[in-house]
């Protein structure tokens, strides 16, 4: 079974801004934040999965699946306190 790599939500941060200096760190924190927020209460993706939160940031509230069109998050992240509320995945990162 294929997971998502864990990261803090700073750590993430850091790491998507080195790689997109043109990125407001203030907006993104708080669309970050805003996402985090909804994955935890329970937002789904149209497609009837929990969304992504790393990537709905950039890309507004879907699942990994709807967002990169692949099935498997090896090598991707997550923020750390998303995934910390279920340990219980299948292979495309989705929560059963």
């Amino acid at each position: 079974m294929s997971l998502f790599k864990l990261i803090s939500f700073d750590e993430y941060v850091a790491r998507h801004l080195k790689a997109n200096k043109d990125v407001n760190e203030r907006d993104f924190r708080k669309r970050l934040r805003e996402t985090v927020a909804a994955k935890n209460s329970g937002c789904l993706c149209g497609c009837g999965n929990p969304i992504w939160a790393v990537g709905s940031a950039v890309a507004g509230h879907m699942c990994f699946s709807c967002i990169t069109g692949e099935s498997d998050p090896s090598g991707d992240f997550e923020i750390d306190e998303t995934l910390e509320r279920s340990r219980h995945e299948d292979k495309s990162g989705h929560e059963r």
